[in-house]
């Protein structure tokens, strides 16, 4: 079962920071998340401290806002490193080995930006950090493993089994304000899982309106189990001259949804 432990793409060399982009291909959409916790695989100064795989992450796609990064069919192998002093390693020269070769991402989202993840920045030889790479989910592999000069690091059986998962699918089934204006407003948001393994729904809402032009306003991380649905509510202060609006933007893997509230 895939559980939610990133909040929030890739290949070889981007310019995006992805693979992919903001996928709006399908309204029932994948996001599943495991993490791994092990004894740490140590050379010199670097050590494997925590491992895990989510399908989507949000992550600025401009400097004002904020969407969902991702791709059908693939999933993010995330590994933090920590350093013990300053290490020699350089962020591009890690890879995993997993029957075929992949190399990290450059980036998430736009560049000079964090994305939403648990680990902290991105991997520099004198702090450590995440270091992800975009793979094929499911992942059919027998074995898994991260290498970089002088180190390696085996991923474990149980992290192999969520790799190999097929993800779950989501369906917003609600996305909106009651009907009735009032100073204080909370937009419900309803996701089904419509998939056969449980998951985590990954969305990024931004205001767009009253005092703004855009700004993000929350980030979701909402478990869902197969067949079942999950509510999701977020409460705002709505006040401005009479007429204005003020809009939520929801962007998830399976496209974008508005939710919008008028001043009386």
């Amino acid at each position: 079962m895939k559980r939610r432990a990133l909040l929030s793409t890739v290949g070889t060399g981007l310019t995006l920071g992805l693979s992919g982009c903001t996928s709006t291909a399908d309204p029932r959409s994948a996001s599943t998340n495991s993490t791994q916790t092990s004894s740490p695989t140590t050379s010199d100064s670097l050590a494997v401290t925590d491992a895990g795989t989510q399908s989507w992450v949000v992550g600025n796609d401009f400097p004002d806002s904020k969407a969902v990064f991702g791709e059908q069919g693939k999933q993010f192998l995330v590994f933090k490193m920590g350093v013990d002093g300053e290490s020699m390693v350089a962020y591009d020269e890690f890879e995993i080995d997993a029957g075929t070769t992949y190399t990290p991402t450059e980036y998430i989202g736009i560049a000079e930006t964090s994305p939403s993840l648990p680990y902290g920045p991105q991997y520099t030889p004198s702090a450590g950090g995440w270091v992800a790479f975009h793979i094929p989910e499911p992942l059919d592999a027998d074995a898994v493993t991260l290498r970089w000069p002088e180190g390696e690091y085996r991923v474990e059986r149980a992290l192999l089994d969520e790799l190999a998962t097929p993800p779950a699918e989501f369906a917003v089934r609600e996305f909106s304000f009651p009907e009735t204006y009032e100073a204080e407003m909370t937009a419900t948001l309803t996701v089904e899982n419509t998939g056969d393994v449980d998951g985590t729904f990954i969305g990024a809402i931004n205001q767009i309106g009253i005092d703004v032009d855009i700004t993000p306003v929350a980030e979701i991380s909402l478990d869902v189990p197969a067949g079942a649905s999950e509510s999701w509510t977020y409460s705002t202060t709505v006040t401005g001259s009479p007429g204005e609006e003020m809009t939520l933007d929801l962007r998830w893997s399976g496209g974008e949804r508005e939710a919008t509230v008028t001043v009386e």
